[in-house]
């Protein structure tokens, strides 16, 4: 299976019709709706800003766990700062390639 992004648009519409007061992505300024995946629940960020999020911790940072360690508001900082670097054609070309692999995608 090749996700693309008319699958990202059909996951954000889905979440929305079966949950109407799903609150959007806390990453500042995205309007998507958090991400649900079953048997995790309820995401505090979207498909889109997850998977960003996961490759920065555990392809970007040298140290995964002590990343972890910091507050949220640090680790938000950091990341913040690590998107504006890369830019958005960067991260939307690392969103889509972690997307392909299942376990990303459906978890």
């Amino acid at each position: 299976m090749t996700v693309n992004w008319k699958d990202f648009e059909v996951r954000y519409a889905n979440i929305r019709k079966n949950n109407p007061n799903i609150e959007n992505c806390s990453f500042e300024g995205c309007l998507n709706p958090v991400d649900i995946t079953e048997g995790m629940g309820k995401d505090t960020t979207c498909a889109f800003h997850r998977l960003l999020f996961d490759f920065w911790i555990y392809e970007v940072c040298v140290d995964p766990m002590k990343v972890i360690a910091y507050s949220k508001e640090e680790r938000r900082r950091r990341f913040t700062e690590w998107t504006n670097k890369i830019g958005i054609e960067k991260q939307k070309e690392i969103v889509l390639e972690m997307a392909q692999s299942t376990i990303n995608w459906m978890c």
